[in-house]
């Protein structure tokens, strides 16, 4: 669900750290996730 996918964006935004979901991917990027 539409819900299920949020809130799992805003968990990996507090893994990584992030401020703003492109700052996510270049996090993620940085760590090679993708």
């Amino acid at each position: 669900s539409v819900r299920t996918y949020r809130r799992h964006v805003a968990d990996v935004l507090r893994i990584l750290g992030a401020t703003s979901r492109p700052h996510a991917a270049l996090l993620a990027r940085e760590r090679g996730w993708i």
